[in-house]
């Protein structure tokens, strides 16, 4: 598959780079978009998450196994690894890394 590299590019298997738009997300040649988080919007709104999950227009979570996670009343989404999806776009991980929308990455110490 496609990998993304440090600086931001991403290399698919044929061996073409694709640039970075200036908010650091990258155009995928299936219509579908790479966030600087890592994860990625489909064409129909649907955004797979790095952990396997699918977050789907509706809000629901569809996980990997193919079960569905609705959201809470305050609208997060509490997967069963651990990991809680945020209205705003922050996805927490079980070890309390969060990844911010914006591909920034706060660790569990606050770094």
């Amino acid at each position: 598959g496609a990998v993304k590299l440090p600086d931001g590019r991403v290399r698919l298997p044929d061996g073409t780079l694709l640039e970075p738009k200036a908010d650091g997300s990258v155009a995928m040649p299936d219509g579908s978009v790479l966030l600087p988080n890592g994860t990625l919007r489909q064409p129909d709104g649907s955004i797979l998450l790095p952990n396997g999950a699918v977050k789907l227009p509706d809000g629901r979570v569809r996980l990997p196994d193919g079960s569905l996670v609705g959201p809470n009343a305050d609208g997060t989404v509490a997967m069963p690894d651990g990991t809680v999806l945020y209205p705003n776009g922050y996805l927490q991980m079980p070890d309390g890394t969060v990844l911010l929308p914006n591909g920034c990455v706060k660790l569990p110490d606050g770094r």
